[in-house]
């Protein structure tokens, strides 16, 4: 048996033997500290950690249990955009890639490491010839939100196989690994190795307990996304968008 094939396995005993999770629901978008969302009542928020970061990722998962809440939609968004963020920036939102250097128009950026020509497409295609919109949480949170409905949006015009949080994440690499669900081509392997390890990671260093068969389960709901105009009026960018 590959490593691939028994850690992908490895995952989904403990999604068969996890807990449940409880339910939170949060204020509107980016009002922190209204309504009767709290880190103590979401077993996988962080517990510890450098506070400024730990204040970002529940504000992470503040935004995306708003949304799954609303919509009832992609209701595990808030952890895989905790691992994504952890992975890709440390829950700091203006991470960028020293790609920039010599690719600013499009090197990755912001909380969950998006290029500009992948987080701007559709309606707000335009918005590409701005990229450091992508520093801005709010702009990173949506445009990462567009981009697990694309995956999802994909995967179901490809494959009979619903679309399950890996796919999303082997989308996030490259469009074409989102159907690869045998896992054959290399990249889609060591793609699933880095997000199982990005889980381990946070765990241990920011206390939050996300099991990692989460990427097995399927991404319920999706179809809900309302679209991004609506989304974006949502969280108080829609008269941004220019």
């Amino acid at each position: 048996m590959e490593p691939i094939t028994a850690i992908i396995l490895a995952a989904g005993a403990l999604m068969v033997t996890g807990r449940k999770r409880k339910s939170v629901t949060s204020p509107a978008p980016g009002v922190s500290g209204d309504g009767n969302y709290s880190p103590t009542k979401d077993p996988n928020a962080p517990k510890k950690g450098d506070p400024v970061r730990v204040e970002m990722a529940i504000e992470i998962r503040r935004m995306s249990v708003w949304y799954s809440s609303r919509y009832n939609s992609m209701p595990l968004l808030a952890d895989y955009l905790t691992v994504v963020a952890f992975i890709e920036s440390r829950f700091g939102p203006s991470a960028i890639n020293p790609e920039v250097s010599s690719n600013p128009e499009n090197a990755a950026r912001g909380l969950f490491g998006m290029r500009p020509r992948t987080a701007f497409r559709g309606s707000i295609k335009n918005l590409t010839s701005q990229p450091n919109l992508l520093l801005d949480p709010k702009w990173a949170f949506v445009t990462a939100l567009y981009g697990v409905w694309s995956a999802c949006n994909r995967v179901h015009s490809e494959s009979p196989i619903p679309p399950d949080w890996a796919s999303v994440r082997r989308w996030w690499a490259s469009y074409s690994l989102a159907s690869d669900f045998e896992y054959e081509k290399e990249h889609s392997k060591v793609n699933t190795e880095r997000l199982l390890s990005g889980i381990e990671k946070c765990n241990n260093n920011y206390g939050t307990n996300i099991n990692p068969s989460f990427i097995n389960s399927p991404v319920m709901g999706w179809g809900n996304f309302p679209g991004m105009d609506v989304i974006l009026q949502d969280y108080g960018l829609g008269g941004n968008v220019s």
